[in-house]
C-alpha cells in the first residue's frame, strides 16, 4: 500500500473511534455503513456515512478531540486512513509564500523535491498548483489510481498516439524523448520519483507530443484520462472569455504568447510576453510569481496545456478560452 494511506477491515460493531479520543489519521469510508454516534452515555445514532454516497468524501473526525463515536453497522466495512500530515501539506501551501521556480530544465519542482526523498505521493502532493485541487478530489486521485510495475526499456507513452493515462512517477526513472523523421531522438527530459508525466495530451486533446521510456526498472501510479481530467484538470485549468481576460489586464495581468512565430496567423496581443511552448518549462524562471499570466495561442490547445504548467509551478495562470481564432481577439 501507499506509504501514508492503508486501508482497514472493520468488523460490524467494532468503533473507528470515540468521542474524546484524539485522532490525528483521517478517515475515509469506501465500503459499508459506518453509524455516528453522540457521546456517551447515551450514544444515539445522530448520522450515518455510507460508502460510494457523497458523503464518504468528508474525512472524519471533523475535530480533535473527536466530539462523536464512529462504529462500523455493517458488514465489510472498508475504511482509508490518511496520514493527516499529508492533508496538511497540501492545505497548508497557501498559508506560504510563493517560490521561485529555478527553470533550470524541463523537470518540475517535483523531481527537485524527489532528489531528496523517495516518497512518491509527500512529492505529488508538494506540487504547489495542487492548492487549487479540494482535498477530495485528491482522495478520489489515490483512490483511483492503479500501480504498474515497469522494466527498463519499457515505453509507457508513445509519440503520435492518444492520451489515455496520467503518470506519476513511484519509482524509477524515465526519459521523455521526441522523435524527428530521419534523425536521431531528441532528448527533452528526465524524470524521477514524484514527477507527473503525460498529461499534456490529456489537457490539449491532441496526440501524444512525446514518447516516455523507463530507463530503470520502477513502478508507476495511473490515473485514466476521464478521472485526471475531472478531478485535476478541471479544477487547476481555467479559461476566461476574451472579456474576463481583458478585465484581468486591466488590473495589471499579462498577456503569455506560446504560440511558435510559424504558427502565428493572427496578431499578437499588445504588450505580451513571448515563450514558445516548448521552451516554457524551461522559461519559469524568467516569469515574475506575483504577476497573472493570460495564456494564449490560436486555438487553446496549447494554451490551455501552458496554463496548467504554470499553476502547477505556482503561478496564477489562466487560457483564453477558444484561442484567439474562437474569440475573433484584436490585439489590445
Amino acid at each position: 500500500m501507499i506509504k501514508g494511506i492503508t486501508q482497514m477491515n472493520v468488523p460490524r460493531e467494532v468503533y473507528l473511534f470515540k468521542a474524546g479520543q484524539s485522532v490525528y489519521d483521517t478517515l475515509y469510508v469506501l465500503e459499508g455503513k459506518v453509524e455516528l454516534l453522540t457521546p456517551p452515555p447515551d450514544e444515539r445514532v445522530q448520522g450515518s456515512v455510507t460508502g460510494g454516497t457523497p458523503e464518504c468524501l468528508h474525512p472524519m473526525p471533523n475535530q480533535v478531540p473527536s466530539n462523536i463515536s464512529a462504529v462500523a453497522a455493517s458488514d465489510n466495512v472498508r475504511v482509508l486512513k490518511v496520514d493527516s500530515k499529508l492533508l496538511d501539506s497540501v492545505l497548508g501551501w497557501d498559508q506560504q509564500e510563493p517560490e521561485t521556480s529555478t527553470g533550470a530544465d524541463m523537470i518540475s519542482k517535483s523531481p527537485q523535491t524527489a532528489a531528496q526523498t523517495s516518497d512518491w505521493m509527500s512529492n505529488f502532493l508538494c506540487i504547489r498548483g495542487f492548492q487549487r485541487v479540494p482535498p477530495e478530489n485528491l482522495q478520489s486521485v489515490f483512490m483511483k489510481m492503479d500501480s504498474v510495475d515497469v522494466n527498463a526499456g519499457d515505453v509507457i507513452v508513445k509519440q503520435d498516439t492518444d492520451g489515455d493515462y496520467f503518470y506519476v512517477i513511484a519509482e524509477g526513472h524515465c526519459r521523455v524523448t521526441r522523435e524527428v523523421p530521419g534523425k536521431p531522438a531528441v532528448k527533452l527530459a528526465d524524470f524521477g520519483p514524484g514527477a507527473c508525466v503525460g498529461e499534456d495530451s490529456l489537457i490539449s486533446g491532441d496526440k501524444r507530443n512525446a514518447t516516455i521510456t523507463m530507463t530503470t526498472k520502477g513502478r508507476l501510479m495511473r490515473l485514466p484520462k476521464q478521472d485526471f481530467v475531472k478531478l485535476l484538470k478541471e479544477p487547476i485549468t481555467r479559461p476566461l472569455s476574451l472579456k474576463q481576460a481583458q478585465e484581468q489586464i486591466g488590473q495589471g495581468a499579462a498577456w503569455l504568447d506560446v504560440r511558435m512565430p510559424v504558427d502565428r496567423t493572427s496578431p499578437a496581443m499588445e504588450g505580451s510576453i513571448s515563450i514558445p511552448f516548448f521552451i516554457l518549462r524551461s522559461r519559469f524562471s524568467t516569469l515574475d510569481p506575483a504577476k497573472t499570466y493570460i495564456v494564449y495561442c490560436e486555438n487553446a490547445q496549447q494554451s490551455s496545456v501552458a496554463a496548467y504548467l504554470l499553476c502547477k509551478e505556482g503561478f496564477n495562470a489562466y487560457f483564453l478560452k477558444g484561442g484567439l481564432m474562437a474569440g475573433a481577439a484584436k490585439p489590445c
